[in-house]
């Protein structure tokens, strides 16, 4: 089952993506993966590649490692990931969508967020259960869209035939008053 968001525009394909606030279309063109588990992940990876080849959109699977697990970590625990997120990459080039990877180390939430803000991202995916293992702290949809700056969208995998989504959406007005509230407060920390 691929998800869709409310409101759809009847008139509209779905691959023009079609969610709508306050009459004008908001297009996820820039997409993140959070890539966690890569049994957990398989649900989030599909989502994601629905959405992307709705919108057209350019992804990037995105992995964080805590400080504390890559100190404990083996090189070829790292390897390993990395090959998968690029058999996922290869996956997205498949269905005709652009695609990168990239692995970063530190906080997790803090992590994902700056990285959404720097590539200036328009969705994030990210698996629904809140994730802790590998050293990780707890995350969680509401922690990311807090920090993000952009719209969350949490998947888990419900059932064998269903997918469970949760959506926390940021306007582009919402994204804007963030960012001059952020620059803002970046001035009078001086």
């Amino acid at each position: 089952m691929i998800p869709r968001l409310p409101k759809l525009n009847p008139a509209l394909p779905f691959g023009t993506h079609t969610k709508y606030l306050g009459g004008e279309p908001v297009i996820y063109d820039r997409i993140i993966i959070v890539v966690n588990d890569p049994e957990i992940d398989a649900c989030v990876l599909t989502t994601a590649i629905a959405y992307g080849t709705a919108t057209h959109a350019e992804l990037r699977f995105l992995q964080v490692f805590s400080i504390e697990e890559l100190a404990t970590s083996v090189p070829c625990d790292q390897t390993r990931w990395l090959s998968q997120l690029t058999s996922w990459q290869a996956t997205a080039h498949q269905a005709g969508l652009a695609a990168s990877v990239a692995q970063m180390v530190g906080d997790p939430v803090q992590t994902i967020s700056e990285m959404a803000r720097s590539w200036d991202a328009d969705l994030v995916v990210m698996c629904g259960r809140e994730l802790s293992g590998r050293g990780m702290q707890p995350l969680t949809c509401d922690d990311v869209a807090t920090y993000a700056g952009c719209s969350v969208l949490s998947v888990e995998q419900a059932t064998t035939n269903t997918v469970s989504v949760r959506m926390v959406v940021k306007t582009p007005e919402q994204r804007e008053l963030e960012v001059t509230k952020a620059r803002l407060e970046s001035l009078l920390a001086l």
